[in-house]
């Protein structure tokens, strides 16, 4: 009988606890700097990048996984006597999405789904959770795919608060103006993310820690319509005091907001390069 393996886009930004538990492979897309082509989180870190961006004011450009990355992946696990379901980062950020579906028409029909997540970060991670659980309650692969294509992507809600808008600036996301105006004011913008496009939303003004409380409240004050099963709070390389905030919202999701399980999730150099450090978003499910 087929078992079937889950493999993601290293911008899911999965915990290793996850990663071993559910024995998940990871696509890790490219972060090329002045110095090569490296590859995410195998050979280069957030810190490394915030780092090289201090020195340099050069912010690295990011590259999809290519075909034959896709491929050999595939390959191995199919050889195994197994099936896969291959979770991309958002068509609209990536091609990815594209070349992981070129790379598994290589392998005999139905052994292998690509779901285009529509999604960036601990979106994926969502996907990955339902994915197992599916598997675990013997869901056969057309199934899973279809019930988190049609049923779980289009109620992920992911969110998140950037501790400066220099590196979205740095990357063409964010005009001077904007970025001068936010700097100027004390300004921290909300970014959404809805059908696979960003956008700001609403806008909080005042010290980072205020910003990111009355963020989370927003998020959540009042609503029923949110799956109580988990939170997700993602993060890039964070200061002591954001950290320590972190610390307190995660006793409040579980305390006030009731959540049963928060998980924690680092970013990527994917995600880092883009957002920078003290980022914090958080990634719901509604019901």
């Amino acid at each position: 009988m087929n078992k079937i393996k889950i493999t993601v886009d290293s911008p899911a930004d999965l915990p290793d606890s996850l990663i071993k538990t559910y024995d998940v492979k990871i696509t890790p897309l490219y972060i090329n700097t002045p110095s090569g082509s490296h590859k995410d989180m195998v050979d280069i870190t957030p810190i490394d990048i915030f780092n090289q961006y201090e020195k340099t004011k050069i912010l690295p450009k990011t590259s999809a996984c290519t075909i034959e990355d896709y491929s050999n992946l595939f390959k191995n696990i199919i050889n195994s006597g197994n099936k896969v379901i291959h979770f991309n980062i958002g068509s609209s950020f990536s091609s990815c999405y594209q070349n992981a579906c070129i790379a598994a028409k290589k392998f005999p029909k139905d052994s292998i789904y690509v779901i285009d997540s529509k999604n960036l970060s601990s979106g994926m991670t969502i996907c990955v959770l339902v994915a197992k659980k599916l598997i675990q309650e013997g869901e056969s692969i057309e199934n899973i795919a279809k019930k988190i294509s049609n049923s779980i992507i289009p109620k992920i809600e992911t969110s998140f608060v950037p501790g400066t808008l220099t590196y979205l600036h740095a990357g063409g996301r964010c005009s001077s103006v904007a970025k001068f105006g936010a700097n100027l004011l004390k300004i921290k913008p909300c970014i959404e993310l809805e059908n696979g496009k960003m956008y700001s939303g609403k806008k909080y003004r005042g010290p980072l820690t205020k910003c990111i409380n009355e963020y989370i409240n927003d998020r959540l004050y009042n609503r029923d319509d949110i799956n109580r099963e988990f939170a997700i709070l993602t993060h890039s390389p964070c200061s002591e005091e954001i950290n320590e905030t972190i610390e307190k919202i995660k006793i409040k999701l579980k305390k006030q907001y009731k959540f049963k399980k928060v998980i924690e999730t680092n970013a990527s150099c994917t995600i880092s390069s883009h957002c920078g450090p003290n980022t914090l978003g958080i990634i719901l499910l509604r019901k």
